[in-house]
């Protein structure tokens, strides 16, 4: 899938599937999970642990996406999100797909 594609093309996002990582609040995900994944899913990915709070974005692409899932209600404006509701594990869940789009992208 190209780097701009939101469903038809991604195997992995699939109605029915709506979460790359349905567990990402709870489990630390592992950086072997990520390695077959596409720049785009790698943004869906890490986006969808803001986006599961109701976090809107600016990015059209994105808030597109996540307007076409069933379970995501975007009611806070980024400037209004306050990061420090996400749990450790989304912290660092965030941070493992941080590192993993920056060492493709060095």
């Amino acid at each position: 899938a190209q780097d701009g594609d939101i469903l038809t093309d991604n195997a992995s996002i699939t109605v029915g599937e709506e979460f790359l990582f349905p567990e990402s609040d709870e489990y630390e995900i592992y950086e072997s999970e990520l390695e077959s994944l596409s720049s785009w899913e790698l943004r869906i990915a890490r986006n969808e642990i803001l986006a599961r709070y109701g976090r809107r974005f600016s990015d059209q692409e994105l808030q597109e996406y996540f307007d076409s899932c069933s379970w995501y209600e975007g009611t806070i404006e980024p400037t209004d999100f306050d990061i420090n509701i996400l749990n450790d594990v989304e912290r660092i869940n965030i941070n493992i797909i941080k590192n993993e789009e920056n060492s493709r992208n060095q």
